[in-house]
């Protein structure tokens, strides 16, 4: 009664290991993203070419992780208890991530983290939204997706003002739970729409598998998503529109005279809020991606950064604290900024290669794994 019926994961060990090494270079865009905003040279323009290189990779850091993180929960047995236990883990995350920053965001400041707890929070609602059909057999979710992505557009009152310092100000518990529905950095709407391309993917792919092997333990999983290898269309389909849909928003930025992409204010596309133009860049950025890192070889340092992505988003930030007025100081050029900024993003695979070989256990992946066995090796010592 208490726990939800989701697709059985299957085994196949280099389909986890694309994975890991997919999150691991969302973190790396994330790493890296965070880093040019904290050591940004005071003459280059947001509309130059090298910043908008960086805010294009970095753009994607998120939806990525947001569409892995929907691929494991599509793919999870997920007691009430264990998404209790992950939603609430992720909010005291995001709370140390905020007070390893403090010049950044304040205590309660909702970000990628509580986005991802409200998201493991919603999972029933959401799973069994996109998994519905219509009399006829198709999927609900085509429909739903739509919605969604073009939600910012219909209600942009909604999704806050084109201001970056209203996004992280958190002054009361009402201010704290309209951030982390609509307004915040990474609200709810319209940022859940990852964590559905990411679970209809892991439906499509499991489906796929359980028709090709009809003898294994998977064939529960065909029948309850029969008809998702037909139904639901080749992520390439996504890629090309949002291919052809980002040379549309090339031209409207150069016939309105008006920035491509920005973080936040005037452009065609915006960060902070997410529009509907970002969302459907994302879409085929994230598709892109997944397409790419499916022929990515087997390189364990990736595999172990992966592996340990959570930690090193919270624990990437600290420096920053100590080192954020470094360029202010000594005056950087864009060349040493640049190097700065690449040296500390990939500094992060030599760690997490070494924290695995040496230090495997003291990590916040391990902290909640501990957290969700406790009660069954409880049960294995009575």
């Amino acid at each position: 009664m208490g726990e939800l019926q989701y697709p059985q994961p299957l085994t196949h060990p280099e389909r986890l290991t694309h994975l890991d090494q997919l999150r691991a270079l969302a973190i790396i865009l994330m790493v890296m993203v965070h880093a040019a905003a904290t050591w940004t040279p005071r003459d280059v323009s947001m509309t130059s070419f090298l910043a908008f290189i960086i805010s294009g990779l970095g753009g994607l850091a998120a939806p990525l992780f947001v569409t892995i993180g929907g691929w494991g929960m599509a793919r999870s047995r997920l007691t009430k208890r264990k998404i209790i236990i992950r939603g609430g883990f992720l909010f005291a995350c995001q709370i140390l991530v905020n007070l390893a920053a403090p010049h950044l965001f304040e205590p309660f400041t909702p970000g990628v983290l509580s986005l991802f707890a409200i998201t493991i929070i919603l999972s029933p609602m959401w799973l069994a939204a996109i998994r519905a059909k219509w009399k006829n057999g198709a999927p609900v979710w085509p429909v739903i997706l739509t919605i969604m992505v073009f939600l910012p557009w219909i209600f942009p009152a909604a999704m806050g003002p084109l201001n970056w310092n209203f996004r992280v100000h958190t002054p009361t518990i009402t201010s704290a739970f309209q951030h982390l529905f609509t307004t915040g950095t990474y609200p709810l709407i319209p940022w859940l729409v990852f964590a559905m391309l990411g679970a209809i993917i892991a439906d499509q792919t499991t489906a796929t598998r359980a028709e090709k092997q009809p003898n294994t333990t998977s064939t529960t999983a065909t029948e309850n998503h029969s008809g998702d290898r037909t139904t639901t269309p080749s992520l390439w389909y996504l890629i090309i529109a949002g291919i052809a849909f980002f040379f549309m928003a090339l031209g409207a930025a150069t016939s309105q005279n008006i920035p491509l992409a920005l973080p936040n204010g005037k452009a065609v596309l915006t960060f902070f809020p997410a529009n509907t133009p970002f969302l459907i860049y994302a879409f085929t950025g994230v598709g892109i991606l997944w397409q790419v890192s499916k022929n990515l070889p087997h390189y364990q340092p990736l595999i172990d950064l992966g592996q340990r992505s959570l930690t090193v988003y919270v624990v990437h930030f600290i420096p920053f604290f100590f080192l954020y007025r470094l360029d202010e100081i000594g005056d950087w050029s864009t060349m040493t900024c640049s190097l700065v900024v690449l040296a500390y993003t990939l500094l992060w695979i030599p760690l997490a290669h070494l924290h695995a070989r040496l230090l495997p256990t003291w990590s916040l992946e391990h902290l909640l794994r501990n957290l969700v066995a406790q009660p069954i090796r409880k049960l294995e010592n009575r």
